[in-house]
């Protein structure tokens, strides 16, 4: 299984699971970034990383 990751500079992110390695598709969801800096999608896996922005004193 090839790892799925995107690196985004918002908080609240959508995965609907298009574009992703296997061809998968499933509901349009909305995630949260963890504390931890990341979350991972609980249908396809995908992973997305904060990286925050210039403008972010919380990055």
């Amino acid at each position: 299984m090839i790892e799925d990751i995107r690196y985004v500079d918002t908080k609240v992110v959508n995965c609907d699971g298009n574009s992703s390695h296997d061809g998968l598709v499933h509901p349009s969801i909305y995630l949260t970034i963890a504390k931890e800096g990341k979350v991972e999608c609980p249908y396809c896996s995908r992973t997305f990383i904060y990286e925050g922005t210039r403008s972010d004193p919380h990055s």
